[in-house]
């Protein structure tokens, strides 16, 4: 289907390298859906009220222009309808602008060419800005951008960025520069061997192409001649041998005919192993659950002369080596092949399935594993409770988690309950088995020895299309996996790539599928910036389990490179709305910061800030808290910024530390919350507390949120005894008449354990 896309795309942009790929560029044909510019030019709404509108009485060139405006400071895009691209090719985009009254900091206005994918998803953006001050004059502004292998579409943007007044573009344009396009109509099949790859040639000029192709693999090349009349396309086949597993680069050049390079391209091609196994379905069963039915599969990837006369050879056995199940599969179409057996579940064992991939006499191809346990169902159950916080082995536990982990020992020593992973998020909705299936049982048996629990996020593609084949398989396959934690989604519908319908089919699969896992949404009730800023109503409370949100405020100090119309002198944290606001059924955690913001100021929190977005959001009930993230998240240098990506700068160390606080403080972190029995005094003051009741036994957590220091009185009928020690911090405090008065430092973090 792509290739018959791209097929496409190229045949109906032979007419020259010249036309104006954007639809409705000049803005003359009057106004469309929404009062926007007709064509399909629509609005993505960040933030801010914006007014746009097709302005009749304004141009560069024609009678029109659309003109994009905001009272107040606003950040919004008007975006042209999708146009076919060709990919390799190189586009030169363009608008001109002028403006009125506009306010902003840096680069208000610009323009980008994006792209999507076959998906129809946004993933390269290429924006330009004026080079030089904009004013009441057109001004020109300009990029190129080539387009990237998997790109099928493009899109202009005009942007209006922290902005208020006025702004008009005319004359939008997007213009292939490049006379000939050339890309692979066929690519590479995922195999070791000799094959034909078919590269594709369009010439867009008005006289005849000649010369030739020439792919260089490695040390090898391959070459054809070419000759492409003028307005027209060819397909020129080459010949290639994938000699070994793995990526390997690849040129492809087309050469005139004196030999000299006109255009050329690099990429990989991918060749796979010929048999991958993918973990046994389920990979562990629960004693007495079931009838232990179990199915193996396989991914056979052969050069077809090779899969004539192929089989597969399965033997299971037990942890003393006796066989329970024998047989064989015919494996010569190749593609996932599989074979069901069962194991006995009425006790706790160890399975081993071995399999040998065999050609037409009986020789071994390669070979593979996959074991199958069977384990106590208390090993994998956690179940929420009603006070919100869920049971661990019957226990109630305040969850403790980091995104995109690693160093699953040292989490768990230092009290950890779960981790979190991206890589296993990807992949193909059309996929039967998701082929991150294999690295995330690794990753389970992984916090399973480190004596952890993981959030396994399921499959996004699959969530956006609705194709819960593979949902299911995931679920089937690891629910009584004693790694597993929860299952999760994340901002599927917020981000706008899949509709809340597909977030109630995931919700209801997982509780027809695992009764034993609670599922955790990191998702809102319709695009995120559709929500109103009042947000008590953020997440489908009915579609999950728990929610969970992100809160990044760090640095609080003004941005250097954008307009900061308010500036706190003493920088207090101010709990985002869906927190402190929040009317849900469901328990809420939150993930706090650890990484460094995109920003050139950019930095990681202090112990002080670390502590505080801690146990801030425990004075406002949350019933479970992450760290965002350990891994991969970039900042203003484009460099990973987790705080595994630098741990001692981010301070790793105290972050352990922390968390064995807090771990240690699980019956306080989840015993009742009660009021009544004690008030604060000044009472407007930014430190604010929680009062939790451990049997009779209180305990305060007060927490100053703003950057300076902070007398405070507690008093009421709940402070009683002679002394009250503050936890951690080896002092006490006196009581007088029930009231008791401390010292907050800027950010300071007190817990006060009152006694019987």
């Amino acid at each position: 289907m792509r290739n018959l896309m791209i097929i496409l795309i190229l045949i109906s942009s032979i007419a020259g390298a010249q036309a104006n790929l954007v639809p409705n560029p000049g803005f003359e044909d009057g106004v469309g859906a929404n009062a926007l510019p007709a064509g399909g030019w629509w609005l993505y709404l960040a933030d801010g009220a914006p007014n746009v509108s097709v302005d009749a009485a304004v141009a560069h060139d024609g009678k029109a222009s659309v003109k994009l405006a905001a009272k107040d400071t606003a950040r919004f895009t008007v975006v042209s309808a999708p146009f076919a691209v060709t990919p390799y090719d190189e586009i030169r985009f363009e608008a001109f602008v002028r403006v009125e009254n506009l306010k902003g900091g840096k680069d208000p206005i610009g323009i980008a060419l994006s792209f999507r994918d076959a998906s129809g998803k946004v993933f390269d953006r290429n924006f330009v800005y004026p080079t030089t001050p904009l004013s009441g004059a057109w001004t020109s502004i300009s990029g190129t951008a080539n387009v990237p292998a998997t790109a099928v579409t493009g899109e202009i943007f005009l942007q209006f960025n922290h902005a208020s007044g006025a702004a008009w573009f005319d004359d939008v344009s997007a213009v292939v520069a490049n006379p000939v396009s050339m890309t692979l109509a066929e690519t590479a099949k995922p195999f070791v061997g000799e094959q034909t790859i078919t590269a594709l040639l369009a010439n867009r000029a008005d006289s005849p192409l000649t010369g030739s192709l020439r792919l260089t693999l490695g040390k090898q090349v391959s070459e054809a001649p070419v000759s492409v009349a003028a307005k027209t396309e060819s397909r020129v086949p080459l010949t290639i041998n994938m000699k070994a597993v793995g990526n390997q680069d690849y040129t492809l050049e087309l050469l005139n005919p004196s030999g000299v390079s006109e255009r050329k391209f690099t990429g990989k091609f991918n060749a796979v192993a010929p048999l991958i196994v993918y973990p046994a379905c389920p990979c562990y069963h629960a004693i007495g659950e079931g009838d232990g039915a179990t199915r193996l599969d396989v991914q056979v990837s052969l050069h077809p002369s090779r899969l004539v006369g192929a089989r597969l050879e399965i033997k299971i056995a037990d942890s003393t080596g006796k066989l329970i199940d024998t047989g064989t599969v015919d494996a010569s179409k190749g593609g996932i092949v599989g074979r069901a057996f069962k194991v006995p579940v009425d006790s706790k064992g160890d399975f081993l399935a071995t399999i040998r991939l065999l050609d037409s006499s009986g020789k071994q191809i390669s070979d593979g594993q996959a074991d199958i346990h069977v384990r106590p169902r208390a090993d994998s159950r956690i179940i929420m409770g009603a006070d919100g916080y869920p049971r661990v082995h019957g226990k109630p536990q305040f969850p403790l988690g980091l995104y995109s982990a690693g160093r699953f020992p040292e989490m768990g020593q230092a009290g950890f309950s779960f981790s979190h992973n991206y890589g296993i998020t990807t992949g193909e909705a059309a996929d039967l088995i998701n082929p991150n299936d294999i690295h995330l049982k690794e990753l389970l048996d992984q916090n399973a020895e480190a004596g952890i629990t993981m959030m396994v996020e399921l499959p996004r593609k699959a969530i956006e299309k609705g194709k819960w084949e593979q949902v299911r398989r995931r679920i089937e396959t690891f629910r009584n996996h004693p790694g597993l934690g929860y299952w999760g989604s994340e901002e599927r519908v917020a981000r706008g790539e899949g509709p809340l319908k597909n977030i109630a089919g995931v919700y209801r699969i997982v509780k027809e599928m695992d009764p034993n896992h609670p599922f955790v949404l990191g998702d809102t009730r319709d695009v995120v910036n559709k929500i109103p800023v009042e947000r008590s109503f953020f997440f489908p409370d009915s579609m999950m389990d728990v929610g969970v949100w992100w809160y990044y405020p760090i640095p609080m100090e003004p941005n250097p490179e954008q307009p900061a119309p308010e500036i706190k002198s003493d920088l207090t944290f101010i709990p985002p709305n869906w927190l402190t606001n929040y009317t849900g059924n469901k328990p809420l955690w939150i993930a706090i910061q650890s990484f460094k913001q995109p920003r050139i100021d950019g930095r990681y929190p202090t112990r002080a800030e670390y502590r505080l977005m801690c146990y801030l959001p425990v004075v406002y009930g949350i019933k479970g808290l992450a760290f965002y993230t350990g891994s991969g998240q970039l900042d203003y240098y484009k460099k990973a910024s987790g705080i595994l990506n630098n741990p001692e700068q981010a301070d790793w160390e105290y972050v352990k530390q922390l968390i064995r606080e807090m771990r240690d403080l699980d019956p306080v972190l989840t015993a009742p919350v009660v009021s009544g029995k004690i008030t604060k005094s000044p009472a407007d003051s930014p430190v604010d507390f929680i009062v939790k009741d451990q049997g009779g036994k209180l305990t305060v957590i007060a927490v100053n949120r703003a950057k300076k220091t902070i007398k405070m009185r507690f008093a009421g009928p709940g402070i009683t005894g002679k002394q009250i020690a503050v936890h951690g911090e080896n002092r006490t405090l006196p009581v007088t008449r029930n009231a008791f008065t401390d010292v907050f430092e800027p950010y300071a973090v007190h817990i006060y354990m009152i006694g019987e």
